[in-house]
Parts: C-alpha cells; structure tokens; sequence
C-alpha cells in the first residue's frame, strides 16, 4: 500500500483516505507484489459473483478528503457520513502547494477540494506519500489507473482465462493494451453531448481504441431529445450507461 513520509501528521505507517468504503489505504502498483495481491482479491471477489469484466473507477487515485488531511481509523465520525472529511490536522508539503498550479479551462471538477482552496493533492492521495519503488506520488500520481488497469488485466487472464474486458477512468500511455476507457462523469446537457465527441476522437489518436461516455448524462436530467441525440453519437464509440443513483434527479435508461 502507499505509505505515509515518514513525520506525517496521521502517525499511521500507511496513507489513509476516503472512497466509497470509506476510510481505505491505496494499493502501491509499483510493489512486485501488487499483481498477486490484486489477483487474489479479484479471485475472491469471482468466486461469489462470476462476472465477465471490471469497470475500475475512482483511479487517479480519488479521495473524498484532500491528500494533506491525516485521517485515523479510530475516527468514527468518518463512518457516520459517506462525503464527510474531518481535517483538523493538514500535512504541510511544498509537492502538495507548488509554486506553479496547473490551470483549468473547462470543468472544475476535475480538481476539486474538499478543505482547501487549491492544491495538487485536491480530493486525491498526498504528493508526499512513498512507494515501494522509492518515488513520491507527485512523480508517479499520473501512472496510478494505467498501472492498476494492467494489473486488473493480467489478473482477469489470470481468473478466467480468457481474454479480459477492463474498463478504466484514469488512463496514461499504452492503457488501450490493456483497457478501454470511458470519459468520466458527465451531465445531461447540450454542451456535454458537444465535447464527449472530441473526447472520444481524441482518446482514439492517444491509442485507446476503445472509448466511450455516459449516455443520457451521469448527472442533472436528459430531455427525450438529448437522452436520443447521445445514443446518437454512440456510432462513434460503445454505449456507456452510467448513471448517478441513488442521486439522480430521474432514472434514465436509453430506450
């Protein structure tokens, strides 16, 4: 797992965040034992429900807290409250405030902070955190989803014995070898619909063949004539339906 530097506030030997299980370490892709790790666990999780492939999200890697908070397992409040984030205590780092911030033009959302006004480890693992091959998550934060999506392959080949479907939201270069990749949460609006065609035609020149997005919209809610002209687009690609229950204004399904 990824690991704290050593003095962080938490005093934990592992990096602490918060997902959807709630408080969770991060596996460390770089440690020779990570693929054996996963292929168990996926073995396990086969065994009770045989599916066919594996849609990994949340890989950036995402966190419901900013990188800088040192959380604890012995917090029960963390449990009380899925999007909570107690942070009394914040790691000080200048890989987590650099000088220079990449700017955003389009959509906030990609950095979005949970505590802080800015920084790189918004709603993601510190920049400080260690692994197994001695880099810091500020060289090796870009290679997380590229590096779990080849793991989950290899394990699905591993599990099944046939060629494996993945699907991954964070991506890098030589990903579409190992996973196809869908565009990440969008809305039901005019404008997604717009850009989720450069999106696709752009992941195809970057060499991932195999690119969608969510139809209709994750998020907001799709008129008959949007949730159509999406189902539309998909000539351009497959149909990915992914829609955000249980908080969504509506329940759409294309058709």
């Amino acid at each position: 797992m990824c690991r704290n530097p050593e003095g962080h506030p938490s005093g934990g030997e592992y990096f602490i965040g918060k997902v959807w299980p709630r408080l969770v370490h991060f596996v460390d892709w770089t440690n020779p034992n990570a693929t054996e790790y996963w292929t168990k666990e996926i073995h396990d999780f086969h065994a009770n429900i045989p599916f066919d492939g594996l849609w990994i999200d949340m890989n950036e890697a995402s966190n419901f807290c900013d990188g800088r908070c040192a959380l604890n397992f012995t917090i029960d409040a963390h449990e009380d409250d899925q999007f909570s984030c107690l942070c009394d205590t914040q790691e000080e780092s200048s890989f987590n405030d650099p000088p220079y911030m990449p700017g955003l033009t389009y959509d906030n959302r990609a950095r979005k902070c949970v505590t802080i006004d800015n920084g790189l480890d918004c709603s993601s693992i510190t920049m400080t955190a260690t692994h197994h091959n001695g880099g810091i998550e500020y060289d090796m934060h870009s290679l997380f989803g590229h590096q779990e999506a080849v793991a989950t392959n290899d394990a699905l080949v591993t599990v099944r014995g046939e060629r494996p479907f993945v699907l991954t939201r964070s991506t890098f270069a030589g990903t579409g070898g190992h996973a196809g990749h869908w565009l990440g949460d969008n809305n039901s609006f005019w404008s997604n619909l717009r850009v989720s065609v450069a999106g696709v035609l752009n992941m195809q020149i970057f060499g991932l063949p195999l690119v969608g997005a969510d139809i209709c919209g994750f998020a907001e809610k799709a008129t008959p004539e949007l949730c159509a002209r999406f189902v539309r687009r998909c000539v351009l690609s497959y149909i990915a339906h992914h829609i955000m229950l249980p908080f969504t204004i509506i329940f759409q399904r294309p058709g």
